[in-house]
């Protein structure tokens, strides 16, 4: 039975369960937990019971109530929360609960209309239970139903985005759309610390308008880990001085931290830019949940990601040393890398595809590093492509990289090496790789002498040379990659990643 249990004040050591609807405390001699303290107004508080759930209310008390220090209007209380109410303390308890269940669970709810603001606060927890969100048929209602077909529609999202920004675009779509929002958003946190707009939603406006964020918001909803509803931010003790909220006429927010691991990966911004369409507690509730399921996805698919270009950044050491080593003009490799993954998005691979021929051509002169230090030999063709097969091979993750490596030196009319294969028996990876290094070959030393050609020099070649050394396929390919913007990555960065 839950009960709640007097630390400190008049009435120390006593403990009163919670057995009727509602249990007053205050001063007067009606109230079930008299407590004799000129801090405690007659009436102060009361606990009500909804369900299985346990609530404490301030009865508009003079010197306040607070719950773990902070001052609520209305609170969901679990067990170990400590109320303080005058100089008196007490805690929470709840027996059908493991008694050091003192740390926050998801999902728990912290009201806190702060006078005279209308604000509502969520407190993030590490777990939660699926009866939270189950909802008893006899009750279940319009709002219910839809905000199920949202967290299902989430999900949905959630399990067929492979990238994070993708993703966070997604999420933002379905969070501003779910609770009818003019603005969502998306900060996360960067190597540095500072938050970075990652994803924006604008109902009406174009995207990649000016954000119309409260930094205030957002910065208690991080120093708290808590989501914040605020129905107007103009009227908001807490927040209607700030400047944002004065320039940009922020009006009703939810905002709710994306966390992971115990970790604030970010946070979700939703906005209203007319009081009349003030979130409530329902979307705050909803935005929460939004929030608690995607965080963990997008934090994933950003180490994920993190460490894919680690391992690329580790790839493209091992290519600049195999130049050295073979006497490869210096940069081959990461160039070629992003033709071929330029060629391989022409071509509508799928992302994994695009990774395996972008590190394919990474690797593609591997062989030369079995090139004699002193006297310069290198292994001829056959040789290279044989060596770079069977040290691939041996590395675990590697396998699948083999076969376009292996053939990357085969011509699609047949004439190449290492097996003298022909059009579609070449595997399409390596057709793309060769067409990579042949576009890179062109442009580096394509014209008379070994001279350097233009771009458009350099492409004219590449289809002369179509179904010959390339396939016709790569080589439209490589056309439609420089006709989108697609075909030269930005410095230092591999497409595809």
């Amino acid at each position: 039975m839950p009960s709640l249990v007097v630390k400190n004040g008049p009435n120390k050591g006593m403990a009163y369960e919670i057995q009727d609807e509602s249990l007053g405390i205050g001063r007067d001699d009606t109230e079930t937990i008299q407590i004799f303290d000129q801090g405690v107004s007659r009436q102060h508080a009361e606990i009500f019971r909804i369900g299985e759930m346990f609530f404490i209310r301030d009865l508009q008390s003079r010197n306040g109530t607070f719950v773990n220090e902070d001052r609520i209007s209305e609170e969901l209380l679990r067990a170990g929360d400590r109320i303080r109410i005058g100089s008196t303390e007490m805690v929470f308890e709840d027996k059908a609960a493991p008694s050091d269940r003192l740390a926050p669970q998801p999902r728990d709810v912290q009201w806190s209309h702060e006078e005279p603001s209308t604000t509502i606060e969520f407190r993030l927890d590490s777990s939660f239970e699926d009866e939270d969100l189950a909802e008893p048929a006899e009750t279940s209602n319009t709002k219910v139903s839809q905000d199920l077909k949202t967290l299902y529609r989430l999900a949905r999202v959630i399990s067929e985005e492979r990238e994070a920004d993708g993703l966070m675009r997604q999420v933002v779509k379905v969070a501003g759309e779910a609770v009818e929002a003019d603005h969502a958003y998306i900060f996360v946190k960067s190597d540095k610390g500072d938050l970075r707009l990652k994803a924006s939603y604008e109902r009406g406006e174009e995207e990649g308008a000016q954000p119309h964020v409260s930094r205030n918001i957002i910065k208690r909803v991080i120093k708290f880990s808590r989501a914040v509803l605020t129905s107007d931010a103009t009227l908001d003790d807490r927040f209607s001085n700030a400047q944002s909220v004065v320039l940009k006429a922020i009006r009703s927010v939810v905002c709710a931290p994306l966390v992971a691991l115990d970790e604030l990966a970010g946070v979700l911004y939703v906005s209203s830019s007319t009081a009349a369409d003030a979130f409530d507690s329902d979307d705050l509730e909803l935005i929460t949940a939004i929030a608690i399921q995607s965080g963990v996805a997008i934090q994933s698919l950003l180490s994920s990601q993190r460490h894919e270009e680690s391992v690329v950044n580790a790839l493209r050491a091992i290519g600049a040393a195999t130049e050295m080593a073979g006497g490869t003009p210096a940069g081959r490799a990461e160039r070629s890398a992003v033709y071929a993954a330029a060629i391989a998005g022409a071509l509508k691979l799928s992302r994994q595809e695009v990774r395996d021929v972008q590190v394919s051509a990474l690797l593609a002169d591997i062989g030369l590093a079995a090139a004699d230090p002193t006297t310069g030999m290198r292994p001829d063709p056959r040789q290279q492509a044989e060596l770079a097969a069977k040290v691939l091979s041996r590395v675990e993750g590697l396998e699948p990289l083999v076969p376009a490596i292996r053939h990357a030196g085969e011509r699609y009319d047949g004439a190449g090496t290492p097996d003298g294969l022909k059009g579609e028996d070449i595997p399409l990876a390596a057709r793309v790789v060769a067409c990579a290094r042949g576009f890179d070959a062109a442009l580096s030393a394509g014209g008379p002498g070994g001279v350097e050609l233009s771009t458009k020099e350099a492409l004219m070649r590449m289809e002369e040379a179509s179904g010959g050394p390339f396939d016709s396929r790569c080589v439209k390919a490589l056309m439609i990659a420089h006709r989108t913007g697609t075909l030269f990555a930005p410095e230092g960065k591999l497409a595809g990643l």
